[in-house]
């Protein structure tokens, strides 16, 4: 497999998402696989801790900006 990593420059690698980097350095399939498990449980459980820390703000509007940004970005 051609290893396609060290031609891209730093901006070019910022702009490709984690899994992506992960994806084009793995070894193999199933490394991969085991780092998109473990990477997508922790995004999930992220998410979740964010969602429920926002409970805890008072202010409505805080509140359902938050909600909506988190639920676009995660």
């Amino acid at each position: 497999m051609l290893k396609i990593l060290p031609y891209l420059s730093v901006e070019e690698k910022r702009l490709l998402s984690k899994p992506f980097r992960y994806f084009i350095k793995a070894d193999s399939v199933s490394d991969f696989d085991k780092f998109y498990t473990k990477y997508s449980k922790e995004r999930l459980a992220k998410k979740k801790l964010y969602l429920f820390l926002i409970k805890l703000i008072p202010l409505k509007k805080l509140r359902r900006s938050l909600r909506k940004r988190i639920s676009e970005s995660l």
